[in-house]
């Protein structure tokens, strides 16, 4: 298995309110866009723990800069994020050889919450 599957993995994990975007022009990693396997969505008829096929929550961009060694550049990244229909109040940028802690997402709750009153 490829280490930027449990990323994509754990990303789902975090649930809904995480919308995943995936920056790679790989084919392998293009069939998790669309139709592909959303491990949030567990097969409730047989009671098991398993993910089955669905429409995914990952968008994929494939259009984007690169530098020399094909890595993207952080301004084309937020280019194409801030061009998404997504409202959201962060984003985020992984290799796919970081694994999040489910607590991120309390911590940036946390964050806003400090952001409102006025503490950040």
């Amino acid at each position: 298995m490829r280490v930027q599957e449990h990323m994509i993995h754990g990303l789902l994990e975090l649930g809904p309110s995480v919308a995943p975007v995936l920056f790679s022009d790989d084919d392998y990693y293009q069939s998790y866009c669309g139709t592909g396997i959303d491990s949030s969505n567990k097969n409730s008829e047989s009671n098991e723990n398993t993910a089955t096929p669905t429409k995914s929550r990952i968008t994929c961009i494939s259009d984007f800069e690169t530098n020399p060694f094909h890595l993207p550049y952080i301004r084309s990244i937020f280019s194409k994020l801030t061009s998404l229909p997504y409202s959201c109040q962060f984003y985020g940028y992984l290799n796919g050889d970081i694994l999040l802690s489910p607590q991120i997402l309390d911590v940036l709750n946390e964050t806003l919450h400090q952001i409102a009153a006025g503490v950040f």
